[in-house]
């Protein structure tokens, strides 16, 4: 069936949070008693559990939509990016290491001898290279490599046309030599062939494919790091091997991003102090500069997503080269292996002591960070746009959870006072700054009364002032002559409350709307005929006995404009007042809010005979709440939190959210479930709102705290 559900897309959803963080949101002023006050947070990290065993690498495909997931087993899960849910499971001939991505949806897959303790290793048994299509987990091509211990490096162009392996042989180069010998091979993994072997002697890692596919480069580890090395150019065209010469001690390599140079970090300078790097021409597969480094050593090079910086390490300082006018910068990042590139940024990411940071390789300025209180990076990860992926323990030390942070500090926008009453306030300050022609009241004592009121001002674009039971206090009415409203709409309450409001309605000279009735169903069934509920064609019916649900409801219903009522879920039947309110609006559908323990089914039938009826239901309020949080508003990159310990902050609430097109999310007091930070990091989102008075305690160490 459908129903006219609020639709925000995220470009919506994003623009409408500015509004209400930048124009209805305030950041904190200098006054310490301020309520509404704006600060950087992260959401923490999604976690998703995986099936199989111990997980030990994951890899993005080209276009990021999926995660390749391996566990030393024959087993390549497939990973939905959008969801960390496992899309499928790819059963492979052999033990795999962790895969390479290619360009069109597939990706490579080497055998994994080493984890192959039942297999016979001998020359007669090759090493297996896998194509697999990604979407079918169809072996496209299956290439035999003719190794006898075993690759240790491979690298493949993305289009999977051009693969280098390279790996040891299990004799010496010659007899007697302490020296091993190696073998690299060229192959086509598209059709499973192999283009070109190269046999040597040493010991070579690691391997870099130019960006071209035309070179693949092998750095010599050499026994004597005081002696000059040299690094092997394999042309994967020819199989030609030039033998390129460098500086001492040579570790890692990485090429521009055009091709045109390699970059080689050296543990050792040419005078003995320091480290270097040396800066080969591609073409002539010569070094044309040296970069001498005297402060320490240089390990680790990485050229930036966009090709423009090589960024080398060296302890203590980092070097930031220009790939073309070989420019050498220090700049002061924290860089710890592994280093991670940003796609098309000059960002590096970098574990820390504490998390992960990212910083800026050209001006070498922390960007964006993520504080776990560990290095979280230990059995793999990936980076797909600015979400970062990460191998974690799973339930038993035998599993593995898929982890996610957003790189990108959201907002984090707090609104509170001291109690329910300032809050309602303060909320009426933040999202009518301006002032309002109505304004709704209603006592903070009473939920179903209020509940009305805060679906009822909500369609109606109008504040919800929530008062003491005794009438207007001072603090509210101080607002209501801020918002120079004409008219107060004042839902429910005893007589003697309904009586005070008169009074001040007449002392400021604002005219006044009763709207009650004998009981909380007869009081929501009031508000509803008096016309100050929308007219949308879905009626969203909650039950007047729990807030949750009957909250979250009120926010949806609000921000369609659409019909709302509580009703006495509990008995068998609609009694006839109800159903003469609800037939009066001639519904096109009814939704109903909660599972039989809250609604019968014998409600739901006799709705059922007035309009198409439906019922959206979870395991607890809270998940129920969840459940039309996620149909209302499937894309929201934001949203705003109230505690389940307080209904009057979650009602105050209401209209912030509907204000800034956003959810309502009712969650434990202080802290955040695992199922909220998960759907909010993948849909990376871009803020939260907390209202109530222990706002402050959902944010420790720069994050959102979340539920243990």
């Amino acid at each position: 069936m459908s129903r006219p559900f609020l639709r925000t897309t995220a470009a919506a959803v994003a623009v409408l949070l500015a509004a209400s963080v930048i124009g209805l949101l305030p950041a904190r002023s200098a006054d310490a008693d301020a309520a509404v006050y704006t600060r950087s947070t992260d959401f923490g990290a999604a976690s998703f559990p995986l099936p199989g065993g111990r997980a030990d690498s994951v890899v993005a495909s080209v276009d990021g939509s999926q995660l390749y997931v391996t566990a030393a087993s024959q087993d390549v899960l497939v990973v939905d990016a959008s969801t960390g849910r496992v899309a499928r499971t790819i059963h492979l001939p052999r033990v795999v290491d962790e895969v390479t991505p290619l360009s069109d949806g597939r990706f490579l897959a080497w055998e994994n001898r080493f984890q192959e303790a039942n297999l016979n290793l001998t020359s007669a048994d090759p090493e297996e290279e896998f194509d697999v299509d990604a979407a079918t987990g169809a072996v496209v091509a299956t290439t035999d490599i003719p190794y006898s211990m075993g690759l240790v490096e491979y690298a493949a162009a993305a289009n999977g046309r051009v693969a280098v392996t390279i790996g040891h042989s299990a004799s010496p180069a010659a007899p007697g030599s302490p020296t091993p010998a190696f073998e690299a091979y060229v192959t086509d993994p598209s059709t499973g062939t192999v283009t070109h072997d190269v046999n040597g002697e040493g010991v070579f890692r690691p391997l870099v494919l130019s960006p071209d596919g035309e070179h693949a480069y092998v750095v010599e580890w050499a026994r004597n790091v005081s002696q000059p090395g040299y690094v092997l150019d394999i042309e994967t065209r020819t199989g030609t091997v030039n033998t390129i010469p460098v500086g001492p001690g040579p570790w890692d390599v990485t090429f521009s991003g055009d091709s045109s140079r390699a970059f080689v970090s050296r543990q050792v300078s040419s005078t003995g102090q320091g480290g270097a790097v040396d800066v080969i021409d591609t073409a002539s597969a010569s070094v044309e500069k040296t970069i001498e480094e005297p402060a320490g050593s240089v390990s680790h090079v990485l050229t930036t997503a966009d090709g423009s910086i090589v960024v080398a390490k060296a302890d203590p300082d980092t070097l930031a080269i220009d790939t073309r006018s070989l420019a050498v910068s220090h700049v002061n990042l924290g860089l710890i292996s592994p280093l991670m590139t940003l796609p098309g940024t000059t960002e590096i990411a970098s574990a820390s002591i504490l998390g992960y940071d990212v910083e800026d390789a050209r001006t070498g300025l922390l960007t964006r960070y993520f504080h776990a209180g560990f290095n979280p990076g230990r059995n793999g990860e990936t980076i797909v746009g600015r979400r970062f992926f990460w191998l974690g323990n799973g339930a038993t030390p035998t599993t593995s959870s898929l982890n996610v942070v957003d790189f990108a500090q959201t907002s984090a926008t707090t609104i509170s006072a001291k109690d329910r009453y300032e809050t309602s306030v303060a909320t009426s300050k933040a999202s009518f700054p301006k002032g309002a022609p109505v304004v709704y009241v209603s006592p903070g004592t009473s939920f179903p009364d209020a509940t009305d009121a805060a679906a009822a001002a909500a369609a109606a674009q109008v504040p919800l002032l929530l008062t003491p039971g005794s009438g207007i206090s001072s603090v509210i009415l101080a607002e209501i002559k801020r918002l120079h409203a004409g008219r107060i709409v004042a839902v429910a309450g005893s007589a003697s409350y309904q009586a005070a409001v008169a009074r001040t309605a007449r002392s400021i000279g604002v005219s006044l709307v009763h709207v009650a009735g004998t009981d909380r169903y007869a009081t929501s069934r009031a508000t509803l005929q008096a016309g100050t509920l929308g007219q949308g064609r879905t009626v969203y019916v909650a039950t007047g006995q729990s807030y949750e649900p009957a909250v979250v409801t009120a926010s949806v219903a609000g921000a369609e404009r659409s019909p709302f009522l509580l009703v006495n879920g509990a008995a068998p039947v609609i009694d006839p007042a109800t159903k003469a309110a609800v037939s009066a609006l001639h519904p096109q559908n009814i939704v109903l809010v909660g599972s039989t323990r809250e609604i019968s089914s014998g409600v739901q039938t006799s709705l059922a005979k007035l309009a198409p009826t439906s019922r959206i239901a979870g395991s607890s309020d809270t998940e129920t709440a969840r459940l039309l949080d996620d149909t209302a508003y499937p894309q929201a990159t934001s949203a705003v939190l109230a505690t389940t310990a307080n209904f009057a902050d979650a009602l105050a609430a209401v209209n912030v959210a509907v204000r800034s097109g956003q959810p309502l999310e009712i969650v434990p007091s202080r802290c955040i479930p695992q199922s909220f930070t998960n759907e909010f990091v993948l849909r990376q989102a871009t803020g939260v709102t907390l209202v109530g008075g222990d706002s402050d305690h959902y944010l420790s160490g720069g994050a959102l705290v979340p539920c243990k």
